[in-house]
């Protein structure tokens, strides 16, 4: 929906303006798992896991967008 594409732009900037920011990065793989982009969300969440590979929650967002995917296996 168009709320959802906004959600994502507004994430998108955040991360562009707090480049080490974890938290907007993670905000910003969250928005684009809820528009159901789970190729982009994964893309980011491993972004975050680079940083902070002992965030659990971004682990577990992870792998519930592998399983959105269809893709069992990588989750």
């Amino acid at each position: 929906t168009a709320l959802l594409t906004e959600y994502v732009g507004y994430h998108e900037r955040a991360a562009e303006l707090s480049p080490g920011d974890l938290l907007a990065l993670r905000n910003l793989a969250y928005s684009f798992q809820k528009n159901a982009n789970y190729a982009k969300a994964i893309e980011t969440y491993k972004r975050v896991l680079e940083r902070a590979p002992q965030d659990a929650d971004t682990w577990n967002r992870m792998g519930l967008a592998y399983e959105l995917m269809g893709k069992d296996r990588d989750a």
